[in-house]
């Protein structure tokens, strides 16, 4: 489909795009030529959905993937602190009430 669509809309939509126009048109009861012309010409708005449902579609993904990433950050953040936390303990440095409290804070078991 997607060489058909190419060669009847005259676009050439990255893969992410593509993937929603594909969608729209397996949900539509239009023949392809229909279809690429409605999008062509953005009849009904349907380029525009399509496009918004796209870019929808990319930040839930990129929120996603920073949501992922500031959890493992997270964990990096605990794990120092608990490293820290061990190294000032051996060095007699903080009180063992002090190194508890650091740990229950960083949610971390020992």
């Amino acid at each position: 489909m997607r060489s058909e669509f190419e060669k009847l809309t005259g676009f050439y939509p990255p893969e992410n795009l593509f993937a929603v126009i594909e969608e729209y048109y397996t949900q539509s009861e239009l023949n392809v030529e229909d279809f690429c012309i409605q999008y062509r010409f953005n009849m009904n708005g349907i380029a525009e959905k399509i496009q918004n449902e796209t870019n929808s579609r990319l930040c839930r993904e990129a929120f996603q993937a920073g949501a992922m990433l500031g959890e493992t950050k997270l964990e990096n953040e605990k794990a120092i602190v608990k490293t820290l936390a061990v190294i000032l303990k051996r060095a007699g440095e903080i009180s063992p009430e002090d190194f508890n409290a650091i740990v229950k804070q960083c949610e971390i078991q020992i």
